[in-house]
């Protein structure tokens, strides 16, 4: 047969349990996934590198935005200090109109009309100044003059009243209306006049209008900037392409960040509406003003494109290389693997061929091996063989040591007729040996480890039977079983070796009548089994002596007395380390014994 149609044979029976696939599939990913972990290393590479080119550019003409708006922030709050400290407009707020004389009054409001109109007329973003007397109820504007009741704009009053008092320059956005009524959005810069550094008694109001705001935007950031936003300190956005996002939570228009105390962002490229967007945040150096831009990334992408085509023309001719040469190469593997194969199924077809030949390799080595074993595993049948026989005449043994518990149950059954008998009646005698017999039937005739608790009880209420008519009732017991863990299960003889401790250790020794107290209840998901007497109790050193022994990996001598140690041993063995034996003791009051088992079903 072939060596192409064997490797087939094993394909076919084996598929990818086959050692020739698994040593293709291995050779296959050695070669292929460093090519491929490098192509998209390199790929990742130049595309962070691009990513972060672009986040760099985006933040350059970012800034030049936020330069223009400082400038523009800069020169009209110096306008309206210029406005605030003239001494026509200081008349105006502080003389009462209603004393002064026509001609005064024209000529004072003549000459601050043409002050503000020239600082409107000289401005690209300025829309109108508004000069307001609180004193006189008065306002003087590039739109007119007038009483506040009669003026076109009133929407402004509400700020300068609310802020008035906190404040001596602030800004909003707002909407309001012009001469003829239309209403426009403006952003409002306020600076309240003191004079003498006494109370308000006016505010200088320049309207930055924010339709010309974003023509001047426009000619300054590039095409790209789709969407630019200029937020306040409390995160209204104060202006954006778009009048229905103005004045709105910058946090409910766009899912952004803002940059931490190190001037960063965690994610500067983030998934909005399914488009993955690049976000640039730069603050302002004047104000409280932030500039952001979202740029979407696929304005930089056709780069990255051509990149991946590169990249997946290389990584498919990888693969075509690797899976040829993955191929061969398991072939050269898998020859040995064949040649042991044939010796397992075929061993003297092997022995023929292979005399004559003199290699001294590793495959004649595991050949030598295998032969060997083959030889060893005759001789441990023939061992096998032999050793069943022992144990057929080692069950037949086992059946008749069944017949002993049997003969002791009415060996003690007999004694109790007969001491009924001979009293005329149940004494202590019989008492004694029928607690005796049964507490011997469930001892041996419990099958398995665990029983119910109801029966475990049942147990230790007959040792305590006994107990009680050999000391002459030295002793009372308490027992308090909670009915909820009555069915769950229980290590067998648990209870008794911990009541045999408590006579034997705390009651005999005493003086006058003991109490032996038994509690068992659920917590949580385990169940507590407390036995506590009223004894000599233990020294303080003894205790933690032994409750150290407890804790740890303590193994019972084999045939040492059934005691403490051997249950606390058997629980850990049955349920984990967590569970086991604690001791609290105080001399001359008691000891409490207190069991931790799981509940069991």
């Amino acid at each position: 047969m072939s060596n192409k149609t064997e490797i087939w044979r094993y394909i076919k029976n084996y598929k990818f349990n086959s050692i020739f696939v698994k040593n293709f599939i291995l050779v296959l990913l050695l070669i292929i996934l460093p090519l491929v972990g490098l192509s998209i290393g390199v790929y990742g590479y130049y595309n962070n590198l691009m990513q972060g080119e672009m986040r760099e550019l985006n933040a350059n003409a970012l800034s030049k935005v936020r330069d223009m708006v400082d400038v523009m922030i800069r020169e009209t709050d110096k306008q309206s200090l210029n406005i605030a400290s003239d001494q026509d407009v200081q008349w105006f707020l502080m003389f009462p109109m209603d004393y002064a004389s026509a001609d005064d009054i024209y000529n004072k409001t003549q000459a601050v009309n043409r002050n503000i109109n020239m600082v409107v007329n000289s401005s690209d973003y300025i829309d109108s100044i508004y000069i307001y007397s609180e004193r006189n109820d008065f306002v003087l504007s590039t739109r007119g003059n007038g009483t506040l009741s009669d003026f076109y704009d009133k929407s402004w009053h509400t700020s300068y009243t609310t802020n008035k008092n906190d404040m001596f320059y602030w800004n909003e956005l707002r909407q309001g209306a012009d001469a003829t009524g239309v209403i426009h959005k403006y952003i409002s810069i306020y600076r309240t006049i003191n004079p003498f550094d006494r109370k308000s008694e006016g505010t200088v109001v320049i309207n930055i209008n924010v339709e010309r705001l974003g023509g001047l935007f426009g000619n300054v950031t590039p095409e790209r900037f789709e969407n630019v936003f200029m937020v306040d300190a409390g995160g209204k956005v104060l202006y954006n392409k778009d009048p229905a996002v103005m004045g709105k939570d910058i946090k409910a228009v766009t899912p952004i960040e803002y940059p931490g105390s190190d001037g960063t962002i965690s994610r500067p490229i983030v998934d909005i509406n399914g488009i993955k967007e690049v976000i640039s945040i730069v603050p302002s150096e004047y104000n409280d003003w932030t500039m952001i831009s979202i740029v979407p990334l696929s304005q930089y992408e056709y780069k990255i494109r051509y990149l991946r085509a590169f990249m997946t023309i290389i990584i498919m001719i990888c693969i075509i290389i690797g899976v040829v040469l993955s191929f061969f190469a398991a072939i050269r593997i898998f020859r040995p693997i064949k040649d042991i194969i044939v010796l397992m199924e075929k061993p003297s077809e092997w022995m023929q061929s292979s005399k004559g030949t003199n290699n001294s390799d590793e495959f004649k080595y595991i050949a030598d091996n295998i032969m060997k074993t083959l030889d060893e595993n005759q001789e441990m049948g023939k061992e096998l063989e032999r050793r069943l026989e022992l144990l057929k005449s080692a069950q037949a043994l086992a059946l008749q040591s069944q017949i002993s518990p049997h003969f002791l149950y009415n060996t003690l059954e007999t004694i109790n007729w007969m001491a009924v008998r001979l009293t005329g009646g149940p004494n202590e005698v019989s008492s004694t040996v029928v607690a005796l017999s049964q507490l011997l039937r469930l001892s041996f005739e419990t099958e398995g480890n665990l029983i119910p608790i109801t029966v475990e009880i049942k147990h230790a209420q007959r040792y305590v039977d006994i107990q009680r008519t050999r000391y002459n009732d030295k002793f009372d017991v308490l027992w308090s079983i909670a009915d909820e863990i009555m069915d769950c299960k229980i290590l067998k003889i648990t209870l008794q070796p911990l009541i045999e401790n408590a006579i034997y250790h705390g009651i005999k020794p005493k003086t006058g009548k003991g109490m032996i107290s038994i509690k068992a209840y659920k917590m949580g998901a385990d169940i507590i089994i407390e036995v506590a007497d009223n004894g000599i109790g233990i020294p303080r050193d003894e205790v933690v002596r032994l409750n150290t022994e407890l804790s740890g990996d303590y193994y019972a001598k084999e045939g040492q007395h059934i005691g403490l140690r051997n249950v606390n041993q058997r629980i850990k063995l049955m349920f984990g380390q967590k569970y086991g034996i604690t001791i609290e003791s105080e001399q001359n009051v008691g000891t409490t014994v207190c069991v931790l088992i799981p509940i069991v079903k």
